[in-house]
């Protein structure tokens, strides 16, 4: 799990340094403020995103549910 949020954290972190760098530039802390916001709610989608991937994977490659269940379509 922690190199999922590893990777998201690369994959996003521009977002926080650039709202960092407008505040040290003289922009209001509100700009830090939206950047934070930002990339949780990236974070929290691909977090989740991620998590029900792995969910799927382990339902559709349990060999019991493979004998008992057969998958017809994914949503």
């Amino acid at each position: 799990m922690y190199q999922i949020i590893q990777k998201i954290y690369e994959k996003n972190n521009k977002i926080l340094k650039e709202g960092l760098k407008k505040v040290l530039n003289g922009e209001d802390v509100s700009t830090l403020t939206g950047a934070i916001k930002e990339f949780t709610d990236i974070l929290g989608k691909e977090l989740f995103s991620e998590i029900v991937t792995q969910i799927e994977k382990i339902v559709f490659e349990d060999s019991k549910r493979q004998r008992e269940y057969e998958a017809v379509r994914f949503a």
